[in-house]
This record gives C-alpha cells, sequence and structure tokens, in this order.
C-alpha cells in the first residue's frame, strides 16, 4: 500500500472537560482522493508503542472527541496518532501528539541545551516502560477476586500486575549521578540506595519505570519525576531513581541486542510537521566500541 497524496496539517489536541479529549486536524490535499478519506484514529498512554484503534471518521470532519480517554491518573498521558486513507486506498500516519504547550524559540533553544550536555556527559541507557491498565493482567500472580498480586517476584509481569510487565524499551541517554556512600551506624556499613538522573523531554517518564545502564548492568527504579517547561512545552526530566539490588526480579528482565535499538534523545517539534529524531550516532563505530 502506498502513502498517500494527502497530509496532515496542524494537529491539536485539547482536553475539552474533565474526563475527555478533543483532537482537531487539517488537510493538506486536493483532488479526487480526497473524496471519502477517513481518518482513523489511535490512542496509547505510551508515546512510542502499544497504540489501539479508538475511532474511524470522515477526514472532513477535521475533529474528533475522545470520551473513552482514561485521565484519572496523572501519570496516564494519553498520546494520539492519525492515519488517513483516502480513496485509493493509500494511507499516511502522524507523529504521535498530546496535549502540550507551543513550541516556541526560547523552548527549543533550551531543549538544544540539554541535548548538547547529555552528549558531552550523558550515558546510554535502555528505558523500559511499566504497561498500564490497557494491557491483560498477569496470568500468573493476578487474584481478580482480590483485585491485587499474590506471588512476589513474578517472572511474568515483574511485580507490576501486567503480562509482559514493562514495553519495548527505548534507546536514549541520561546522566545518571554518582550515589552517596554513607556510612549508617550499625554492625555493617550500608550504601545508599538512591540517586538522581537527568533527561532529555523523552520519553515521558513515570515513577515504577525501570532504567538500565548499558555500562555498568545497573538497573534503576523510578520514585519520582520533576519536570522543567517552558511556557507548557517540556524541557527536560530530572530523576529520583532507586537502584535495585541483583536479586531483584527486574534484573531478569530481558536486555535486547543494542545495535538493533534506534537511539531518540528528543522529540522536540511544532505539532504539524513531521517526528523530529535527534539520533546519537546511531552508525558510528566508535559509539558502538564504547557502549555496546
Amino acid at each position: 500500500m502506498a502513502e498517500s497524496s494527502i497530509k496532515f496539517g496542524q494537529i491539536v489536541v485539547a482536553q475539552q472537560t474533565t474526563d475527555s479529549q478533543v483532537i482537531g486536524w487539517q488537510i493538506l490535499g486536493i483532488g479526487n482522493p480526497m473524496i471519502g478519506a477517513v481518518v482513523n484514529v489511535y490512542r496509547s498512554y505510551v508515546e512510542s508503542t502499544g497504540y489501539d484503534l479508538i475511532a474511524t471518521v470522515p477526514a472532513t470532519s477535521l475533529v474528533y472527541r475522545d470520551e473513552t480517554v482514561n485521565l484519572t491518573d496523572r501519570w496516564r498521558i494519553p498520546f494520539y496518532k492519525l492515519e488517513i486513507v483516502d480513496s485509493l486506498g493509500n494511507t499516511r500516519m502522524s507523529a504521535p501528539v498530546r496535549v502540550s504547550g507551543e513550541q516556541l524559540a526560547p523552548g527549543i533553544d533550551l531543549v538544544r541545551a540539554t541535548i548538547t550536555l547529555l552528549r558531552l556527559g550523558g550515558n546510554p541507557i535502555l528505558v523500559y516502560q511499566r504497561r498500564f491498565d490497557t494491557s491483560e493482567r498477569c496470568s500468573n500472580c493476578w487474584d481478580p477476586k482480590l483485585r491485587q498480586v499474590t506471588i512476589s517476584n513474578c517472572e511474568v509481569c515483574y511485580n507490576t500486575g501486567y503480562n509482559g510487565g514493562y514495553h519495548l524499551p527505548v534507546l536514549t541517554l541520561a546522566i545518571i549521578v554518582p550515589e552517596m556512600k554513607v556510612d549508617i551506624p550499625g554492625d555493617t556499613a550500608r550504601q545508599q540506595s538512591s540517586t538522581e538522573s537527568t533527561m532529555s523531554n523523552y520519553p515521558l517518564m513515570r515513577p515504577r519505570d525501570l532504567i538500565y545502564e548499558i555500562n555498568t548492568g545497573r538497573r534503576f527504579r523510578v520514585v519520582a519525576v520533576r519536570t522543567a517547561e517552558k511556557h507548557r512545552m517540556l524541557i527536560n526530566q530530572t530523576l529520583q531513581l532507586e537502584i535495585l539490588n541483583p536479586s531483584d526480579i527486574e534484573h531478569r528482565l530481558a536486555v535486547p541486542e543494542i545495535s538493533t535499538l534506534t537511539p531518540v534523545i528528543t522529540r522536540a517539534r511544532a505539532t504539524h510537521r513531521e517526528m523530529l529524531r535527534d539520533n546519537f550516532s546511531p552508525s558510528n563505530e566508535s559509539f558502538k566500541t564504547i557502549y555496546i
């Protein structure tokens, strides 16, 4: 199936009520393919994956109201993709969009400054984003009557309660602060088990997401997320991390072949443009030698 000659113009997502969001779009393209064209609306609570078809509407309607979106959890951020299908059966898919502020020049400059910082001092990491309630409950440990996990260290859901536990990882860069080593009074000296990390604006992090530091093999659980914004445009994210012990079940989560992943630092863009990926040396042999 070929790519449609019809293009999306600006795509805007707005929260109209406390339990619904509206997606509006413009169409660039005229002629016979426009007649009978439809738009498929996809939604996910993770930007990079997990999109489900929620509606098919005429392209000329230029708007769709999503009344099934779950907005009760502040960490459940809805993303949308629009796919236009013209009368010839050709398709074109938009980039993911969500409710966000306009991306003005000062904000974009700050995002670029974060990217420069990450390139100079960051380490490659894998981000595992936790599955949400759009996934199936764990077939091994979830009790539907008690509505809770009944087995600890479950190798099916990794203690998340959802089959698989986490989505496929995203390869990116982060600065992870060396943890402070503290002697706690007692028979043995214990090491403080928390630290902080700085990331760009992609992917959007949430508590209980996981980070795998490629160079050291250490794994971290996200405890808290603090964001920096400019005119509601996300600039970067500061994470409070809990260092996982080698005995924790999360250490059994599979790590894919790093060379097969596409590195992405940021997805800063105007809403009406194609997705801009800032790949950090994906084909650079020195990168592979040092980090893979």
